[in-house]
């Protein structure tokens, strides 16, 4: 019995043997790696109610293609070519989706024994890949694999499939029907989906992100924002631990409350940072960076001063403050040397001070508005209960509890492509456009978390933008996806606005009143000013489009596929992984997936055949 030995009698080198055994460990670890992430994880998004199965389909489309097309034919074929090369690309797609979607943000001073893990797992992917595509280039150079022999190979091969016609054709079509279902169904054209959106009857408050100086705005402007009782989310406020500060602060309000005594405002706090502790506050901080949980002490000490300053000298306007969490300056860490990586004590002690601030608040101040503007993949914690993608994240914003709105900067319309106002790339991926559906999902996801967390969505909020760039550009024509024009970039804002309203969000903010640059030089874009880019009656206009008749008319949107949310939510349920029982049994599974591999091996397969055969 001929068990080593190829056909033509020539020994496979021992290369081959030992490719096919790492091709199959890569292979079964990547299968194991997509089921978790493409099928259970998006099942669990289906428990919570966030999604529903279509919901699911991208993932689901792409697990199709890694497990019924790439992986069935590697594992069943390690030892010949097409298996090689299928191997390859099954582990080459499923260590693009992990880097892509998952490793990008594990860190190793968060949650070290799962990453190692993780790691480890993704190096036998890779590893299987790279040898698998080796083992490939090797077979295809044999000797028996040369053109001489050629003719009496394909005979052999035509009389054996014409005794296994049947299951041939089931393989075929079995194979055929995966590859062509995952890659028809993430063409969004394919992925043919409408929902109803109705807007929900109420009057929606309206704010925006804005300058400070009074004079940014001409007279016909603040006119329009007392008339329809505007909010302003104020950036880069004056530094009021400054008597100059101070004083500017108190003058500018003033102003205001002299033109637009309908207007209210609100100071966006910066991310202050202690960086001394000489007593004197203007040399202990760091001035000019976003908030994240390092910066807790010195967002509170200003927020408790912005609020005692207006009531000490009857500034009305003054609505409360706003702490804007995104990720914190380079500069602290490259200059000064804090520690700006996810740590958890330094979080937890960030948690304990807000607390305090919110009871300060309550005692004190229990009519100021505290609100937070953030990204979206800290809010994933609502529904799993614990704080670990707040940590990553760096961001206060459901474990604390005294925020009175929570709104992401849901940010569909960004700044790509070609200055100053970018391009409408779509359907290219990425910041500079997304469909409207991504608004609705990204809503969904939100009062999802709130109603797990809160037990109602009653601090559901949003920040549209950005105006004027891309998909919300003045002066561009918007198609749907089958070419159907359906207006300009200010439609598309009062389509996302009504999305919001659908959801219940009381306030629709907007980013930005005021015209500003991204930046210096010429490659800065231009975020364009709502009254610059849409005309100095835009705010009559959008009030009643989305407040006055026809407001509340349903219409609907296209679904597209979002595959970004999912792989938010991949992240936030490996984390929570990392538990001792949950990693042993990974490494249980990897270790069956590893024997598997090895008990496969042509040798030892054969092996055990000729000791049966034997006894």
């Amino acid at each position: 019995m001929q068990t080593k030995q190829s056909r033509g009698g020539r020994r496979l080198p021992r290369f081959v043997h030992a490719a096919v055994v790492i091709s199959r460990a890569g292979t079964g670890t990547g299968l194991f790696l997509s089921t978790l992430f493409l099928l259970v994880f998006p099942a669990q998004l289906v428990s919570f109610g966030i999604l529903d199965v279509m919901d699911t389909w991208p993932s689901i489309a792409v697990a199709l293609m890694i497990v019924a097309v790439f992986g069935v034919l590697a594992w069943a074929g390690g030892a010949n070519r097409a298996g090689a090369l299928s191997a390859f690309c099954c582990c080459a797609l499923v260590a693009w989706f992990t880097v892509r979607y998952v490793v990008k943000d594990v860190t190793f001073s968060n949650e070290p024994s799962l990453t190692v893990l993780l790691y480890a797992l993704l190096s036998i992917v890779v590893a299987g890949g790279l040898i698998s595509l080796a083992g490939f280039i090797v077979m295809c150079i044999l000797p028996a694999n040369m053109l001489r022999g050629r003719g009496m190979y394909a005979r052999k091969l035509v009389a054996e499939a014409r005794k296994q016609k049947a299951a041939i054709l089931l393989g075929f079509a079995t194979i055929g029907a995966g590859l062509a279902t995952g890659l028809i169904s993430l063409d969004p054209r394919a992925y043919n989906r409408v929902v109803t959106i109705t807007p929900q009857g109420y009057q929606a408050a309206i704010a925006f992100w804005a300058g400070f100086d009074i004079a940014l705005y001409n007279a016909t402007v603040r006119q329009e924002l007392d008339q329809h009782n505007a909010t302003l989310v104020i950036y880069h406020p004056p530094n009021i631990k400054t008597t100059a500060g101070r004083t500017a602060f108190i003058d500018m309000m003033q102003q205001w409350n002299a033109s637009c005594p309908n207007v209210k405002l609100v100071m966006s706090i910066q991310g202050w940072v202690r960086i001394n502790n000489t007593g004197n506050d203007a040399q202990d901080f760091f001035y000019n960076t976003f908030p994240y949980d390092g910066s807790a002490e010195g967002v509170v000490s200003w927020a408790k001063d912005f609020m005692d300053i207006a009531v000490a000298n009857n500034l009305t306007n003054f609505a409360g403050v706003n702490v804007d969490q995104e990720a914190p300056d380079k500069i602290l860490w490259k200059d000064y040397g804090i520690d700006i990586m996810p740590n958890a004590t330094r979080h937890a002690e960030s948690v304990a001070i807000y607390e305090e601030f919110f009871e300060w608040r309550r005692v004190h101040h229990p009519d100021m508005l505290v609100t937070s503007t953030n990204g979206m993949k800290a809010v994933l914690d609502g529904f799993d209960g614990d704080d670990d993608m707040q940590v990553i994240d760096r961001a206060n914003i459901l474990d604390v509890h005294g925020w009175d709105e929570i709104a992401p900067m849901i940010y569909r319309c960004g700044d790509g492509g070609t200055p100053p106002y970018g391009d409408l790339p779509r359907p290219k991926p990425g910041d500079e456009g997304k469909p409207s559906s991504w608004v609705y999902y990204q809503f969904k996801f939100l009062q999802s978390a709130l109603v797990h967390h809160d037990g109602n969505d009653s601090r559901l909020g949003i920040y549209l933008g950005i105006t004027n760039l891309s998909c919300y550009g003045a002066d561009v024509e918007q198609y749907d996806r089958n070419g159907n024009f359906v207006g300009y970039g200010y439609d598309q804002l009062v389509k996302d606005a009504l999305i919001a309203k659908h959801f219940g969000s009381k306030i629709i903010t907007i980013f930005i009143l005021n015209t500003a640059m991204t930046g210096p030089g010429p490659d800065a874009f231009s975020m364009g000013g709502v009254f610059d880019s849409y005309g100095i009656d835009f705010l009559d206009r959008f009030m009643a489009d989305i407040n006055g008749p026809g407001s509340t008319n349903p219409f609907q949107i296209y679904l597209e596929p979002d595959f970004d949310m999912i792989g938010e939510y991949m992240l936030d349920m490996l984390y929570n992984l990392d538990e001792p029982s949950w990693l042993l049994v990974v490494v249980i599974v990897e270790g069956l997936i590893i024997a598997s591999a090895i008990l496969l091996h042509p040798t030892v397969k054969s092996g055990v055949l000729v000791r049966k055969e034997r006894a």
